[in-house]
């Protein structure tokens, strides 16, 4: 029954939203505070830590969303080959031809038409899921039992996490976008927050009603070309998200290497240099052609070699039980974390996002770290 999964759901619903909501308290107060707020998790941890760190953060974020990338362009071109206008090509160069316009639109388009793009696939998506899911919820033979039906399994939980591992890393992904999503609202707390909130809760929602549909039976003669469409799209939208995410981070790394790095922002001392610095500039500058290549042409190339086999997800798992909870999880709770006592020590007082002061930090790094830990005693 679904009510015996919504303690799982209900968990990583919180997670993200202290997660989301701890990124975008890291990056508006940094631009609050005159710094140019970065967009890449390398320079948030350059800032707040120091490079080493920064290194190391920006090493599992790649990884990570390469193993994003490679998925969704790999599955694309599995998808695509089995249409009959396409059927004559093999999956491999269609997969390549995918993250060619990807890797194009991402080089060409500023941040702004990137996020018309995601707010189009979301449309489509509304309206697809809409349509598979209407029809199936009124199609449930017994939507009562369905939610009140016991487990099928009543074994331990714990071994069966690391399995997950992938879900876990799919659902926590959307962080990369928020410190860009932040920045197109201007820094707005209202608005992001706003934009986080229904960011998390609505994805959520999607997938109980989704699974309740089809636990009751009402998911069985749904038009295949609406569920393809669907497929199409939400690899669309997710690959989009994760290249340009790639080409930021990999952004940092060619700056840092070519000596071209920011300078590591430093707190105002006093209300004075807090209000003149807060006319910082709001240019936006464009993304390399070199830190896109290097955000697709990789995966595309994992892709094309273990796509087949167990490497590939394994490499999945591993980025969803390690990387994932660190990134997404330890790292923001750190920062924010950290941010706060500087604030403290150059008497700078900014209000929080996040709430629940410290102990939400503290919650939202040790669920990080307890997944990790049961997903790694477990496997």
């Amino acid at each position: 029954g679904l009510s015996n999964a919504l303690e799982v759901f209900g968990l990583l619903y919180i997670t993200q939203i202290i997660s989301g909501l701890t990124i975008s308290e890291v990056a508006i107060k940094q631009h609050e505070m005159g710094c140019d707020a970065p967009v890449s998790f390398k320079d948030f941890v350059n800032e707040a830590v120091d490079e080493r760190a920064g290194n190391i953060v920006a090493a599992l974020f790649i990884y990570m969303n390469w193993c994003i990338v490679a998925f969704d362009t790999s599955r694309f071109g599995e998808l695509l080959h089995q249409q009959s206008m396409f059927s004559v090509f093999e999956p491999t160069p269609l997969s390549f031809a995918f993250g060619a316009v990807l890797s194009a639109l991402v080089t060409s388009l500023s941040s702004e038409k990137i996020s018309r793009i995601g707010a189009t696939c979301t449309t489509v998506l509304f309206i697809t899921f809409g349509a598979i899911l209407i029809p199936g919820l009124g199609s449930m033979q017994d939507p009562m039992t369905t939610l009140t039906a016991p487990p099928a399994f009543t074994g331990d939980v714990a071994p069966q996490l690391s399995s997950v591992a992938p879900i876990f890393l799919s659902a926590m992904v959307y962080q990369n976008i928020v410190p860009t999503a932040v920045k197109l609202l201007s820094y707005d707390r209202f608005s992001s927050v706003l934009a986080i909130v229904v960011g998390s809760t609505t994805p959520v929602l999607m997938y109980l009603a989704y699974i309740f549909a089809s636990l009751g039976g009402g998911i069985q003669s749904v038009d295949p070309y609406l569920v393809t469409i669907f497929a199409f799209v939400s690899l669309t939208g997710g690959c989009v998200t994760a290249i340009l995410s790639l080409a930021e981070e990999f952004s940092s790394v060619i700056d840092e290497v070519m000596g071209m790095q920011k300078d590591i922002c430093k707190l105002p001392l006093s209300p004075d240099e807090l209000e003149t610095s807060l006319r910082a500039s709001e240019g936006e500058s464009g993304i390399s052609l070199p830190a896109v290549v290097l955000a697709t042409i990789p995966p595309l190339t994992i892709a094309a070699i273990y796509s087949h086999g167990s490497a590939f997800v394994d490499a999945l798992k591993w980025a969803g039980t390690y990387g994932s909870p660190f990134v997404y999880g330890l790292i923001p709770a750190v920062l924010a974390y950290l941010q706060r006592k500087e604030e403290q020590r150059a008497g700078i007082s900014l209000p929080n996002i996040v709430p629940g002061g410290n102990i939400s930090l503290f919650v939202l790094g040790s669920a990080a770290l307890s997944f990790a830990v049961i997903c790694s005693v477990a496997s």
